[in-house]
């Protein structure tokens, strides 16, 4: 149980750590305003922007009035007409600055396409992965050593962030070699929250041996934790929980076999134990009003203990006779620490409102493999409700 305990220390100390790395985003608008906050990228293709301050209701921005935004270690997106006729622009990101530029954005079923910005071009101009190796000759002309006339070119430069931005690189630094092109470090852009948790579970256990009650065993226990969010840009989040789970059921009485006594036995098994819970969730959270729906789901690793775990014999008479039965018999089933794994999901509301801690309630299921020999912790199924609180 100590390193169990031990374990829930880690993440209290550590998670605080790791918040630290939290940036600070900024948004630079068409009037020339800096603004600071934490920013969303949601909607179709993501092309909305959405800025929350301390303090304030949150700001939504579109590409026409966004010139670029950022966190403290790179620059995200920018704001850029795409092709001739373009009238509005559309949030990119860019992978390579220089002579020849490189961006990418995303399609409306979710995919990466990349767009190349020529040299005094004011527009970008898309690289569709089918036609790339024609878009090359026609974008990047004047440069032989690079061979883009053959079909190796495709297999060096693949239609992706990398390979990409070689290609972009290499042309830069044969066309314009005495001009410095900058490869941009990529970021998440990712904003760290940690919080506390608790809530009460309701929990079914089964697959006992066959040398006890053949029935489930039912039963309502509690949890307490600490957890990690980990967000983005987007509507994804991964969280991370270190959790201290009370497990408990009792099944129902089952007559069993005493040897023609004078009186009748029943046999009840009594689950009582705990466990760390090591949760790793992946969540999408739906809208970007004060309440907002999530689902998440993930794995599970558990590591059981302070197993009190019994099998109850009860002795009584049926009122045919006067003699008084044996005294109850409580067997002690206690066995050594198992590991767990598992599965969760559910869905929950999120309440965020500026300068305030943001709540969830969240509702899950989790089915967990405790050990099929251990006869103290067998398989278990739990539903569970939890509130808790970001910071």
């Amino acid at each position: 149980m100590k390193s169990s305990l031990l374990l829930l220390a880690l993440g209290l100390t550590t998670i605080p750590a790791l918040a630290q790395r939290a940036g600070n985003d900024y948004i630079v608008t068409t009037a020339g305003d800096t603004l600071r906050g934490r920013l969303q990228l949601t909607g179709s293709r993501l092309q909305t922007l959405i800025l929350r301050r301390t303090g304030q209701a949150p700001t939504t921005f579109s590409p026409t009035a966004v010139v670029s935004y950022g966190d403290e270690n790179s620059l995200l997106g920018q704001s850029k007409l795409i092709g001739p006729h373009a009238s509005t622009p559309e949030f990119v990101t860019p992978l390579v600055q220089g002579y020849t530029s490189l961006y990418v954005g995303q399609t409306d079923n979710g995919k990466q396409v990349f767009y190349i910005q020529p040299a005094d071009s004011t527009y970008l101009v898309a690289v569709p992965p089918q036609s790339s190796q024609l878009t090359y000759l026609r974008l990047l002309p004047d440069c032989p050593s690079l061979k883009l006339e053959y079909s190796e070119t495709l297999r060096r430069y693949s239609y992706n962030s990398g390979g990409m931005s070689r290609l972009i690189m290499d042309y830069n630094a044969c066309r314009k070699p005495q001009q410095t092109s900058l490869q941009l470090k990529k970021s998440e852009g990712s904003h760290v929250s940690i919080g506390v948790k608790g809530g009460i579970n309701s929990s079914s256990f089964r697959n006992f041996p066959s040398a006890y009650t053949k029935s489930a065993a039912t039963g309502q226990g509690y949890q307490v934790g600490v957890l990690l969010n980990l967000s983005g840009k987007t509507r994804f989040s991964t969280q991370l929980e270190a959790v201290y789970i009370h497990l408990q059921g009792k099944s129902s009485a089952n007559q069993v076999y005493n040897g023609n006594a004078y009186y009748n036995t029943d046999e009840r098994l009594l689950i009582d134990y705990a466990q760390i819970q090591v949760p790793l969730l992946f969540r999408y959270t739906l809208g970007n009003s004060t309440l907002r729906p999530f689902v998440n789901a993930g794995p599970i690793y558990g590591i059981n203990f302070s197993d009190k775990s019994a099998l109850m014999y009860h002795n009584y008479v049926d009122g045919t006779t006067t003699q008084i039965p044996p005294a109850d018999e409580k067997i002690s089933l206690k066995s050594q620490r198992t590991n767990s794994l598992g599965l969760t999901g559910g869905a929950g509301l999120m309440l965020r409102q500026p300068s305030l801690p943001t709540l969830m309630l969240d509702l899950r299921y989790d089915y967990m493999i405790d050990g099929n020999t251990n006869n103290t912790t067998p398989n278990h199924q739990s539903l569970r409700l939890d509130l808790s609180v970001l910071f």
